[in-house]
């Protein structure tokens, strides 16, 4: 038995190195694959995120150009009932109160009296809610004062929920500009208290410009919006989100509402627009991976985000496992062998 010991332990002798080299190899191999894997992973995190970011992109594209098609139909459809009835100045005039739709001072003006089909116009909203019965959207009657356009008949709420009649668009907006140059204007635009994509018509009485028609939509329908990018997951610690370039979060599944202007990495995100950034938080040792992209004409920058470390943590400790398992295994076969074969020795 003492002698079979001793030639046990020549022979451990003799398979220490060797052991020692395949352990030595087998590190290095599994500490490459892990690093090579690492690297893949972090590549195809990216490629999803930014997947994600075009996905919703591609909405909001689709979303703005039906919108935007259904507006300039939706303005001929306007345009043609109501040059279907007839149409009346009075000389008669009416004072109002009116309300800059921006800063919600007021004063009073007089305007004349217009009849649609000997119907007094000014809150009479048939017209607008025909329309809106018809194809959708909103509609309006702009009547041009001093100030600018005044709304006289329309189906646009204000935040009280109420007809937002007497508000009127001031001479310095684009849309007033364009107006006043006797083109057409499609766009983005400023309604009351939200952004629609929009499309207004001068209105002409006796070759001289007296108002405007206007018909348009909410640019972005919100809830569904909300729906659609929070049901988003993106492996363990994905999600989507949505900030304006004032740095106001407009979509979260946990912080709506708040702004980020303080925050360097949104700053970073405002200023480049689009893009792939990684941010290393050294307070709490992570790497978030952010990919986003600009909606010119929503005004909204798309970002998914994920924290690396959670991604590939399992991974990398399944591979390191593994390579410890496939070590032992070929140390112990090769050490089988060798001792087999040098038994009769």
């Amino acid at each position: 038995m003492s002698e079979f010991i001793k030639k046990l332990f020549s022979r451990l002798k003799f398979f220490l190195p060797i052991s020692t080299s395949i352990l030595f190899v087998i590190t290095i191999l599994a500490f490459l694959s892990i690093r090579s894997t690492t690297i893949s992973i972090n590549q195809l995190l990216q490629k999803s995120l930014e997947l994600e970011v075009d996905a919703i992109y591609k909405m909001f594209e689709r979303e703005y150009q039906i919108k935007n098609d259904a507006v300039k139909n939706h303005l001929k459809v306007l345009h043609y009932i109501f040059y279907s009835y007839n149409f009346e100045v009075s000389n008669d005039t009416i004072n109002i109160k009116v309300a800059n739709q921006i800063t919600n001072k007021t004063h009073f003006v007089a305007i004349n009296k217009w009849y649609l089909n000997n119907d007094f116009l000014i809150e009479n909203h048939f017209l607008v809610d025909t329309l809106k019965a018809l194809v959708g959207g909103t509609a309006t009657v702009f009547q041009k004062i001093d100030s600018g356009y005044l709304r006289i008949s329309t189906n646009v709420l204000n935040t009280d929920n109420q007809r937002a009649i007497g508000t009127f668009i001031t001479n310095n907006s684009m849309v007033v500009k364009t107006i006043e140059q006797g083109k057409t204007y499609y766009g983005r635009a400023f309604v009351v208290n939200d952004w629609y994509i929009t499309a207004y018509e001068p209105l002409y009485h006796k070759n001289k410009l007296i108002g405007m028609l206007y018909v348009g939509y909410k640019e972005k329908n919100l809830d569904q919006l909300r729906d659609i990018i929070n049901n988003i997951q993106i492996g363990k610690s994905g999600f989507v989100y949505a900030i304006d370039t004032f740095a106001n979060v407009i979509i979260h599944p946990n912080n709506e509402g708040e702004n980020w202007s303080d925050s360097l990495i949104i700053k970073q995100i405002i200023n480049q627009r689009n893009g792939t950034i990684r941010f290393n938080c050294v307070k709490n040792n992570y790497t978030k991976i952010i990919s986003f992209k600009y909606f010119k004409e929503f005004n909204l920058i798309v970002a998914a985000q994920i924290i690396q470390e959670n991604e590939i943590e399992q991974i990398r400790a399944k591979l390191i496992k593994n390579s410890i398992i496939i070590a032992i295994i070929s140390i112990s076969v090769l050490l089988i062998f060798i001792f087999i074969i040098t038994y009769k020795n």
